[in-house]
Order: structure tokens, then C-alpha cells, then sequence
């Protein structure tokens, strides 16, 4: 017997933006929601301190995504799409001008800082965050309904038997 999820707002943004779960790729999702909003997604790792996880600070003409490089690669994946749901979702901006380095606002050409970060420890404790991760499991349950996971994985492997089920090529 199948389990039905209830419909929900998030459910219903996925569904809206009609990308094929069957073909998933991160880098095409990403591509895809891009086109939609008829605004660039640039994702970059970078080295953060080490219980940032992810940030997301939107410019007029940008939207960036920064991951923290130490990141598993799984963990990675899991990080970028919890950023695209705070973008998709149009969640508000919380000032974050301590956030980042300031050589890396400068060098991304980030004046005012605002966005959305993700710590280590943090629990989900606002609607904002709740609806981010109802994001990353709606879409994790999609790609492996459509036998998608290695493309969550990102990681590759010096075994043979096990390079086809790693993807090295995510970000």
C-alpha cells in the first residue's frame, strides 16, 4: 500500500516549476529553476568556517549559492538543495553582514548582505527552515522514485563495481 503525502505549499512549488524528476541531474535542476526565474544561480564550495554549511545571499542580477567545501559530497548536495528551496520558496532574507568573509563579498561583488545561512547544530525551529527540508525530502523522494540517487551522491570511487552507482561530476 503506497503512502500518500498530504499536499502542501512546498509540494505544490516543485510540482509548478515542471522539471521531469526522471532525467535528474543537479546541475540541470539548478539550470532549470534558473530559466524559470529568468535569473542566474551561481553555486561555488568555498572554505567556511566550519559549521556553516551552505549560504544562500541574492544580488539584483545573482543568485549565490555558497557551500563549505569540508562538506561530505552527499551532504553537499543535500546543502545546495536546501539553498534552492530558501530561493524558490522566496523566503525573506535575514541580514547576515558578519556571515561571510569580506574578501569574498568583495571578490562576488556583494555589497548589501542578506540571505539565508545554514549552521551545523542549528535546529529547524522556523517555518522557513521547516519548508527547506520538506524541499530537500520531496526532492530526494522524487529522484529515487525515479531511480535517480547516485545523482544526490556526487562521489566517486577507485572500486570499479562501484563507479557506476558514484557521480563525481555534481559540482
Amino acid at each position: 500500500m503506497a503512502q500518500h503525502r498530504q499536499h502542501s505549499r512546498v509540494v505544490d512549488v516543485i510540482d509548478h516549476l515542471g522539471y521531469d524528476f526522471r532525467h535528474f541531474v543537479p546541475k540541470e535542476f539548478v539550470r532549470h529553476v534558473a530559466a524559470q526565474r529568468d535569473k542566474p544561480i551561481r553555486i561555488f564550495t568555498y572554505e567556511l568556517e566550519e559549521n556553516l554549511f551552505g549560504f544562500w545571499v541574492p544580488t539584483e542580477a545573482t543568485d549565490y549559492i555558497l557551500i563549505n567545501k569540508f562538506g561530505h559530497p552527499i551532504h553537499k548536495i543535500h546543502n545546495i538543495l536546501h539553498e534552492m528551496a530558501h530561493i524558490v520558496l522566496n523566503h525573506p532574507r535575514l541580514d547576515a553582514a558578519n556571515v561571510l568573509a569580506p574578501e569574498l563579498l568583495k571578490r562576488l561583488g556583494i555589497k548589501e548582505v542578506k540571505g539565508r545561512a545554514r549552521y551545523a547544530g542549528h535546529r529547524i525551529d522556523t517555518p522557513e527552515e521547516r519548508e527547506a527540508e520538506e524541499f530537500v525530502f520531496y526532492i530526494q523522494e522524487q529522484v529515487f522514485k525515479h531511480r535517480r540517487s547516485q545523482e544526490l551522491t556526487e562521489m566517486g570511487s577507485s572500486i570499479e563495481l562501484l563507479r557506476p552507482l558514484l557521480n563525481t561530476s555534481a559540482y
